[in-house]
C-alpha cells in the first residue's frame, strides 16, 4: 500500500503561513521575472484564471476582483518543502521525495491505515500550517488517483483510500485520463483521438491494443489501475545526467562584465548543486544569447571537456568567464545565459588523472564554503563576481516579504 501526500496549493499555502491575512483571499503566484501565472488559491480558480496565463494578460482582471499577487519566494518554498518532508519522516515510513510538494510512503503492513493518514494530515498541518492531501492505494498510480479525489471533493476531508483496486472502479467514470498519474502531454492528447476520456474507457481496452497503440508505458499504467504494482519505492533518485543553472534576466543586458558576472554566478551554483548531490561533471558548456524574437539574434556557447572530473565551482568558473571573454559580441541585447553540466560521474567513484593537480584541501575549502553559504545565507559569502544586486538578476516587484538572507534580516519579536 501507498500513500501520496501532496500539499495544497503550495506556493500559495507558504505565503499564508508566513501572512494569515491572506487565508480565504484569492492569491496568485507569479513565475520566473514575473511572467506567468503559476500558482492559484482555490478562490482564484473559482474565478476561471487559468494556469500558466501570462500575467500582463490578466493583470486588471485580478486586479478589478481584489486578488493579491506575488513574486515567487523560492528560498522560502523550499525552506517550508524541506519543513514539511522532516515532518512527514516522522509520521511516515519510507518516504520518497516526488517533487518539491509531493511524496510517497509505503505503508505496506499497516493495519489501521485510516487513523495513520489523518493523524498524518492533521500533524503536518499543525507543525507547518501547510494543509495537504492524502491518497492512499495499493499502487502508486491508485494512490494519486485518490489524492486527486481528496483534493477535489470536500466532503471525503482531504483523505481517499482505496484498499483493494476494486474500491477505486466506480470513481473510475468522474477521472479525466490526464488527471491519471503518468499521463504526460503525448499521452494526453493522444488518448481523447483514440476515444478514451476518463479512466473507465482506458480500462475498457484489452492489453493487446494498450501494448499496440499506448507501447509498454501504457500497459503499466493500465496494470496499476488494475492494482498491479509496477514501480517500485525508490529511496534515491536516478544519478542526474546533466545538471544545468539557467535562467533569463529580468532586463536585457548590453555590457560585458554583466554576461560576465551571471555566467559566473550560474557556474557557482552548478558547482554547488554538483556537491550537494555527491557528483562531479567532466564536460561543461556555457552559454548567453539574445531573445530568439529579437531582430538580430546571437547565441554563444563553448563545449569544454575538462581534464578530469570536478564540482570546484572555482574551476568551472574560470572556464565559463574565459568563454564570456572570448564569445561576447558588442552590440546586442542578451536575454538569457547559463551553464549545462554533461558527463556527470558519482564523486566516490570518478577515476582521478594521474597527474592530477587536485589537493585534498580544495575539497576542504569547498565543503567551508558551502557550510557558510546555509549557515549565514546563499549571498553571505561569494566567489569571484557572484554577488545578490545584479541588474540582469529575474525580476521579482512583487515579493510578499524579503527572502530572510542573514540573521540581521529577521523581524524581532518582544515577549511581556
Amino acid at each position: 500500500m501507498y500513500v501520496l501526500v501532496d500539499c495544497n496549493n503550495f506556493f500559495v499555502s507558504c505565503e499564508r503561513v508566513i501572512n494569515p491575512r491572506l487565508e480565504g483571499k484569492p492569491v496568485v503566484i507569479l513565475s520566473n521575472n514575473d511572467g506567468c501565472i503559476v500558482a492559484r488559491s482555490n478562490e482564484v480558480k473559482k474565478l476561471s484564471v487559468p494556469m500558466g496565463a501570462p500575467f500582463f494578460k490578466w493583470k486588471e482582471y485580478l486586479k478589478n476582483h481584489n486578488v493579491r499577487v506575488f513574486s515567487s519566494n523560492y528560498l522560502l518554498y523550499g525552506d517550508m518543502s524541506r519543513r514539511v518532508m522532516e515532518t512527514l519522516e516522522t509520521c511516515l515510513p519510507e518516504v520518497s521525495l516526488y517533487s518539491i510538494d509531493e511524496a510517497f510512503s509505503n505503508i505496506s503492513g499497516v493495519k489501521d491505515i485510516e487513523t495513520l493518514a489523518r493523524e498524518t494530515k492533521h500533524i503536518v498541518t499543525q507543525w507547518t500550517g501547510i494543509p495537504v492531501s492524502i491518497g492512499v492505494g495499493p499502487t502508486k498510480t491508485l494512490a494519486k488517483a485518490a489524492n486527486e479525489l481528496a483534493k477535489e471533493h470536500t466532503a471525503h476531508n482531504g483523505v481517499v483510500i482505496f484498499e483493494t483496486a476494486k474500491a477505486a472502479v466506480p470513481y473510475f467514470p468522474n477521472i479525466p485520463v490526464q488527471d491519471l498519474w503518468g499521463v504526460g502531454r503525448a499521452f494526453g492528447e493522444k488518448l481523447p483521438r483514440l476515444s478514451i476520456h476518463t479512466a473507465e474507457d482506458l480500462l475498457k481496452k484489452d492489453d493487446m491494443w494498450i501494448k499496440k497503440e499506448l507501447g509498454i508505458p501504457g500497459l503499466s499504467l493500465v496494470h496499476e489501475l488494475r492494482g498491479y504494482e509496477q514501480t517500485t519505492m525508490d529511496h534515491h533518485r536516478d544519478m542526474r545526467k546533466s545538471v544545468i543553472r539557467s535562467r533569463s534576466f529580468g532586463t536585457r543586458v548590453t555590457e560585458k562584465k554583466d554576461i560576465i558576472d551571471a555566467l559566473t554566478y550560474f557556474a557557482d551554483r552548478a558547482g554547488q548543486m554538483l556537491r550537494k548531490e555527491g557528483l562531479r561533471t567532466k564536460i561543461i558548456r556555457p552559454f548567453f544569447m539574445t531573445s530568439r524574437f529579437a531582430p538580430e539574434r546571437y547565441y554563444a556557447s563553448k563545449t569544454i571537456q575538462l581534464e578530469e572530473a570536478t564540482n570546484d565551482s572555482r574551476i568551472l568558473i574560470q572556464k565559463a568567464i574565459n568563454v564570456g571573454e572570448q564569445l561576447f559580441k558588442q552590440g546586442y541585447p542578451y536575454a538569457k545565459a547559463g551553464i549545462v553540466c554533461t558527463d556527470i560521474v558519482d564523486k566516490k567513484h570518478f577515476q582521478q588523472s594521474l597527474f592530477s593537480a587536485e589537493r585534498s584541501e580544495d575539497g576542504r575549502i569547498m565543503k567551508a564554503y558551502d557550510a557558510i553559504k546555509k549557515k549565514y545565507g546563499p549571498y553571505s559569502i561569494n566567489l569571484g563576481r557572484t554577488s545578490e544586486e545584479k541588474k540582469w538578476h529575474m525580476k521579482r516587484e512583487l515579493l510578499s516579504t524579503p527572502e530572510r538572507k542573514n540573521v540581521s534580516s529577521i523581524p524581532v519579536a518582544c515577549c511581556k
